[in-house]
């Protein structure tokens, strides 16, 4: 599986080489956004965007009015998802928290 470099301090690019998609956003200038990348990253790494950035890469496209609709639609539901799927993981998660480690 190929890794970009992250560009963003102590790896927060999702792994510990990092992916390069947002470089940048954390040093105080325009993130690179690259559609071509979020793909990569989905596919490799099952990686969601977050809906904000999603959203930035939807009024960066141009698009005619029907496509703007019916992709505004689609993000809705992903909105939708997303947030109930954050619910289910945080509650996952802070079972675990509380949860004693394996003896290795």
């Amino acid at each position: 599986m190929r890794r970009r470099a992250c560009q963003f301090p102590k790896g927060r690019c999702g792994g510990p080489e990092g992916g390069g998609l947002w470089s940048g956003a954390l040093r105080g200038h325009m993130a690179n956004y690259d559609v071509n990348a979020a793909l990569d990253e989905l596919k490799e790494d099952a990686v969601l965007p977050h809906p904000v950035r999603l959203r930035d890469l939807i009024l960066r496209a141009r698009l005619d009015p029907e496509a703007a609709l019916e992709i505004n639609r689609e993000f809705q539901s992903y909105l939708t998802r997303f947030g109930e799927l954050q619910k289910v993981a945080t509650t996952i998660l802070e079972k675990l928290a509380l949860s004693q480690p394996k003896s290795a």
